[in-house]
């Protein structure tokens, strides 16, 4: 049996641009499609061609950047009714 809820959210980035430092109470699983990313998870920096599928840890944060020349599209699927997320560093999070 498998999660009762879920959601996903679908990305499209500019090259240069990203998703800033986040966490989720949740872990998360992020496929690349098609582009070049440079991903952070904790202290680990990598950077992931298409196509590659990340699990993130609950309550890791992490933040993508487009480093390809074209655009970098990934999908995040949780096992999580709403997609919720604590901005790193900022105080009125959660």
């Amino acid at each position: 049996m498998g999660p009762t809820d879920c959601s996903f959210d679908e990305q499209i980035l500019q090259s240069g641009t990203g998703v800033q430092d986040h966490w989720h109470y949740y872990e998360e699983h992020v496929t690349i499609f098609s582009g070049d990313a440079e991903v952070q998870v904790g202290d680990e920096i990598m950077v992931t061609e298409e196509p590659a599928t990340l699990i993130v840890p609950l309550r890791s944060h992490h933040g993508f950047t487009n480093v390809g020349d074209g655009p970098l599209w990934i999908i995040g699927v949780v096992n999580w009714p709403i997609l919720e997320a604590g901005i790193v560093g900022d105080p009125a999070a959660f």
